[in-house]
């Protein structure tokens, strides 16, 4: 009740909250097909029940790389968990992010046409939101979860999100307001 509560004083002082709306009918797929309720220590926790789950994860690009080897080229990313509401703040147009999550996911995705090297370089950075629909397929040597190639991803930048406004986690447990004053 007390997380109900704090989240609608959140949405009247904000002006409004703005769910989450897929960019494009590919993705719009990957979101009705995939489940929420799986995060990352559940996989790390048993993968074999998982590797035929699809999962929907918000993640800070902690870097990426360009793997040639594979035709058409792949965007490797390492990106941090982080729990995410699927709301827009609607007065600052910012995505909410939890500060915490559930640790480093690695996810790839194949150059589109088009793309060049200096075009993932001029639009990726590392600091950037990366929703990723995959589904889970190894542990690494690093006990990072490997999704392989993704479904869909979809990247913000930077400037989209905060994460220093609301620490919460999976749904019922606690949160705590760490920037209005609650």
């Amino acid at each position: 009740m007390k997380h109900l509560a704090i989240l609608f004083l959140i949405a009247l002082i904000s002006g409004c909250t703005i769910y989450y709306k897929p960019a494009s009918n590919w993705e719009e797929k990957a979101m009705k097909e995939a489940k929420f309720n799986i995060f990352p220590r559940d996989v790390s926790s048993n993968i074999n029940s998982h590797k035929k789950s699809n999962v929907a994860w918000a993640g800070i690009i902690k870097s990426y790389k360009i793997d040639n080897s594979t035709q058409p080229p792949q965007v490797v990313f390492t990106l941090e968990h982080h729990y995410f509401s699927w709301a827009l703040d609607g007065a600052t147009n910012k995505f909410w992010l939890s500060p915490r999550g559930e640790g480093i996911f690695i996810a790839k995705w194949p150059f589109q046409k088009g793309w060049t090297e200096d075009t993932v370089h001029k639009n990726i950075n590392n600091g950037d939101l990366m929703i990723t629909y995959g589904t889970p397929k190894a542990i690494t040597a690093e006990n990072f979860i490997d999704l392989g190639e993704a479904f869909y991803m979809r990247l913000f930048p930077r400037e989209s999100y905060r994460t220093d406004v609301i620490d919460y986690g999976r749904p019922g447990e606690a949160t705590k307001s760490l920037g209005l004053g609650f």
